[in-house]
């Protein structure tokens, strides 16, 4: 089981692993403060993309911030929050087309 951890440099591997395992081998607890610490990291798009967007995982206790929601895996979220927008897809909600405009623009 690969465990993702906010000091891990190698939680980029999941874009390319993705396909290739289950979904369910991710380690929720360390996805969720992962996502935490993403959420709030400014060398990361996240808080920029998600300006007006509440974040909610499906699959782990997990939500940040406000606004139209967009929900998904944990793993989408951790991949999306460090800029891998492969998993962006997996998202959704009432505010997922303006997330996906946001990464678009980008």
């Amino acid at each position: 089981m690969k465990a993702l951890s906010s000091v891990d440099p190698d939680h980029h591997t999941l874009g390319r692993e993705r396909h290739a395992r289950d979904r369910d081998s991710v380690d929720g607890d360390e996805a969720i403060k992962c996502c935490g610490d993403l959420w709030t990291n400014r060398f990361f798009p996240g808080p920029k993309l998600f300006q007006g967007i509440r974040a909610i995982a499906t699959d782990a206790d997990w939500s940040a911030g406000a606004g139209l929601d967009v929900t998904g895996p944990i793993e989408a979220w951790v991949l999306t929050l460090t800029g891998r927008f492969d998993a962006v897809d997996l998202l959704q909600g009432n505010g997922a087309a303006t997330l996906r405009m946001r990464v678009d623009a980008l």
